[in-house]
């Protein structure tokens, strides 16, 4: 591959210490390069990265990047780093675009000058609150057949009961069925199923050990579910026809769904934090050293 166009400069996503492998032979790349000065104050983490409306977007707890302040979140235009507006008050764990409009979640209570409690959306020039919000953390944002799903540790928005995952219909967040019987860490899409993964034991009052689906009208368990307790970086992806789950704290730490049961994707030495593509490839990050011995 030309190095040219394999220039990688995403070099902020090294939070913790970043481990990176691909399935299926990942190309050779020329050199990682810095995001301009993107220096963080000591104790800083970014959870999250996206784009939006061209720009880099970069999401987490700092007060400042590249000594520009910007509280805990930021954008990189190619050239320099800005804050959004104010910012966020608290933590942010996850991003996504929907209709336009940049949609955040996390650990906060406003955005802005505007209260917005742990979810909130960015037009470009003004934050905004999305309905009642959540009355926990959201942990996860995800676009599933073009509409806004949020999954987190809340229980409710205003007085609607969620149960950890809820649906953005336009104006107000929406219950699926019963939703979750624990915290839900990650989203994910597999075929027309909506996917989630978290601390949970059940979803809507049946057995799900961890990870379960929603077909659009009642939650479902997959198979036996996951035996081993997942982190907080837990990871869900539908992958060439494969739904992969990762995130597991013991062996095995990946895992695939035959359509029947759950056996073990690849053998990683220390725990899956995240999983996407990347030109046909799959790219898993983590703690981990090696994968299959390499």
């Amino acid at each position: 591959m030309n190095d040219k166009n394999c220039k990688i400069w995403l070099w902020l996503l090294a939070f913790v210490s970043l481990a990176i492998a691909a399935r299926s032979g990942m190309a050779q790349c020329g050199t990682w390069e810095s995001v301009g000065n993107s220096n963080l104050p000591p104790d800083s983490v970014i959870w999250a990265i996206t784009s939006y409306n061209g720009d880099l977007i970069v999401g987490g707890e700092f007060t400042s990047i590249g000594g520009v302040a910007a509280n805990n979140i930021a954008r990189w235009n190619g050239s320099s780093w800005h804050p959004l507006g104010a910012g966020i008050n608290g933590l942010v764990f996850s991003m996504t675009e929907y209709n336009g409009k940049l949609i955040v979640v996390g650990n906060f209570n406003s955005a802005g000058s505007v209260s917005a409690s742990h979810v909130a959306r960015w037009n470009g020039s003004t934050w905004q609150a999305m309905g009642a919000g959540f009355s926990n953390i959201g942990n996860d944002v995800h676009i599933h057949n073009s509409q806004l799903y949020a999954s987190g540790h809340f229980h409710n928005s205003g007085s609607t009961v969620l149960n950890r995952v809820g649906r953005w219909n336009g104006s107000a967040w929406v219950p699926l069925g019963g939703g979750l019987g624990g915290q839900c860490i990650g989203l994910a899409s597999f075929g027309s199923d909506l996917i989630a993964l978290g601390w949970f034991q059940e979803a809507e009052g049946s057995p799900a050990a961890r990870i379960a689906r929603w077909n659009g009208a009642s939650w479902h368990p997959i198979g036996e579910g996951l035996v081993s307790n997942v982190g907080h970086g837990s990871t869900a992806i539908s992958y060439n026809g494969m739904l992969l789950a990762g995130g597991a704290i013991d062996a095995p730490r990946a895992r695939q769904w035959t359509g029947s049961n759950w056996i073990p994707f690849g053998t990683f030495n220390a725990s899956v934090r995240h999983m996407t593509t990347y030109a046909g490839d799959l790219v898993v990050t983590g703690l981990f050293t090696t994968v299959d011995g390499v």
